[in-house]
């Protein structure tokens, strides 16, 4: 029995592959099934219906049975065609024989049944609307054939009793019958078909949870020594442009190092934004300002083939933070330049509009004003399929092993955490339209749209003796230093172990710990917990590159004054250990 069952789907998936929506694909298995059961079954009807009018003579029922079953056939091996033309060619069959039968033969012919069947067809194979649109046509068939009755044009209109009253009888009871049949099929698949869109969506959505978690504990495990990576890197850029001279010629590459690792500490916060909405600092941003900064960058990142082009309209402000919209900015614009392997244009636009109607039910719903930063590009473009999934994570249209799929899905989420929307535009041989849209804000009287802003350093702090735990020597040797310059005494230890051993003969007294997380043997947490033991009041704060800025230390790990995520310059770094010194 199973056996009969697969071989039964295989030809109806044969005859109609299910595709699209639920109930495009509901619809598709139900022409499936019904052209398959009217050459089975129907060849019964057929064949008797033939013998029969051959017997009597009749030879138009032969032929115009012949060729409404051939044409059955044809539908069903048609698989190219469209499923529209397929369906309503299928549906129309019905009404021709309604039409033939009941012209020719009255009472005595299966006319109404094919009548019938009419406006059900089209109801469920269809949608609600085409079957209100049949019911229609089968009431003006019935009603003109009606009315000619009793003209006995009709060849059995004579030889009928009562043919008139009979008809209109009929008439009323079969389109009651197909109006309330038809009607309730379609609301019923309609319903249906919500139905199973919502639990598709659901099942999407639990599988993106899914995935996205996967990939938060991948980038997790990854994060940290990514991270450690750029923190020496940050603190060495930075040491090394407070020790040269002003206007020295190495000041733009240095600046040039940590704006790039700016995003690429952004690049990791974003990744992971995707199990865990990031809590980053925000401030406002005139983004036609921050393009116009970005473009030397932007422009080194793109082939030499490509042209870069701006345009600020006119001064547009947001919240944001600087580097997240850099990043913003390399992605559209990277993305934009693969689409280009022959060469092309780049055009970044940066204007503001009022709010309007196209806003409605999103996250721009009630705002006033509206910032567009447009990315558009001169290359291959994309497909109404492929536009649709282009923010979809781990999607892509490159071959394996050039591209993640990351890319606009990390701007999308972006854009959302800011309050914004992202649209597309594509089409193919013309081009691609990237448009971002932030709600804006007012301007401030001073706002620093600066990424690499570096304050002289003086080392005027207190004389405090920080102890400073890191299994990593590169990083150990770069967050002592920049302590070191901000005016307190260190101790530097390469293992938990050490600090722990030391702890109690140091001098002078330490004033705080600074520890790394992830350590072989003891984390971070657990030395918290040791140095908590020992002084309650001592503050320890715990560094690591794999959890967001701003988040606390779990529950059951006690003694920690607070988390510093790594990458951090200097004036962060100065700004938590003034936090949790209490000055």
């Amino acid at each position: 029995m199973k056996a009969v069952s697969r071989q039964l789907r295989r030809v109806l998936e044969w005859i109609a592959r299910p595709e699209g929506s639920p109930l495009e694909a509901w619809r598709q298995r139900i022409l499936a099934a019904l052209l398959l059961g009217v050459c089975v079954f129907g060849f019964m009807a057929y064949a008797v219906g033939v013998s029969v009018a051959v017997a009597n003579g009749v030879f138009t029922v032969v032929i115009v049975d012949t060729l409404v079953y051939g044409l059955v056939v044809l539908i069903t091996v048609a698989r190219r065609w469209p499923y529209a033309l397929r369906a309503g060619a299928l549906v129309c069959l019905p009404a021709l024989l309604g039409l033939f039968f009941l012209y020719n033969f009255g009472f005595v012919a299966a006319g109404f049944p094919w009548l019938l069947c009419f406006p059900i067809f089209a109801s469920v194979l269809l949608g609600v609307g085409a079957g209100f649109w049949a019911v229609g046509v089968t009431t003006a068939i019935l009603l003109t054939l009606g009315l000619i009755i009793p003209l006995n044009v009709m060849p059995w209109t004579a030889a009928t009793p009562f043919a008139a009253p009979l008809w209109w009888v009929s008439s009323a009871s079969v389109i009651t019958l197909g109006a309330l049949v038809a009607i309730s099929a379609g609301y019923l698949f309609d319903g249906l078909a919500r139905e199973a869109t919502a639990r598709r969506a659901a099942e999407v959505e639990a599988d993106r949870r899914e995935r996205l978690a996967a990939l938060g504990t991948l980038t997790g495990g990854i994060a940290h020594d990514f991270n450690n990576l750029l923190q020496p890197i940050v603190s060495s850029a930075e040491y090394a442009r407070r020790t040269l001279a002003e206007g020295h010629e190495a000041h733009t590459l240095l600046d040039d190092i940590l704006i790039t690792t700016s995003r690429a500490r952004l690049l990791v916060r974003r990744i992971l934004s995707f199990a865990r909405p990031p809590q980053g600092l925000r401030e406002i941003v005139d983004l036609g300002t921050l393009v116009g900064e970005s473009e030397r960058l932007l422009r080194a990142v793109l082939p030499s083939s490509v042209a870069l082009h701006t345009n600020v309209m006119q001064t547009a402000h947001i919240m944001a933070e600087p580097a997240e919209l850099q990043q913003v900015l390399l992605n559209l614009v990277t993305n934009a330049s693969h689409a280009m392997q022959d060469g092309g244009v780049v055009t970044i636009t940066v204007d503001v509009r009022l709010g309007g109607e196209d806003l409605h039910d999103t996250l721009l719903e009630q705002a006033d004003r509206v910032v567009v930063l447009t990315v558009s590009d001169t290359g291959i473009g994309m497909s109404s399929d492929t536009l649709a999934r282009v923010f979809e994570p781990f999607f892509t249209t490159k071959r394996p092993g050039h591209g993640t799929g990351l890319g606009l899905a990390t701007v999308h989420a972006t854009v959302t955490g800011l309050g914004g929307v992202m649209r597309g535009e594509s089409t193919l041989g013309v081009g691609t339209r990237m448009a971002v849209l932030l709600p804006a804000v007012a301007p401030a009287s001073a706002v620093a749209t600066q990424v690499a802003s570096h304050p002289p350093i003086i080392a005027n702090g207190p004389a405090q003796h920080i102890l400073v735990v890191d299994d990593e020597p590169a990083v150990l040797r770069a967050t002592s230093r920049l302590i070191e310059r901000l005016g307190y005494q260190v101790t530097r230890f390469a293992t938990p172990e050490e600090l722990l051993q030391a702890f109690d003969t140091l001098t002078p007294a330490p004033a705080m710990v600074l520890t790394d997380l992830s350590m072989p043997v003891l984390s971070g947490w657990e030395v918290a917990a040791q140095v908590h033991a020992r002084r309650p009041a001592l503050p320890v704060l715990v560094m690591t590159g794999n959890l967001d800025p701003g988040e606390t230390a779990p529950e059951g790990h006690p003694g920690v004054s607070g988390i510093l995520s790594k990458p951090f310059t200097t004036p962060e770094l100065r700004a938590m250990l003034q936090q949790c010194l209490g000055g």
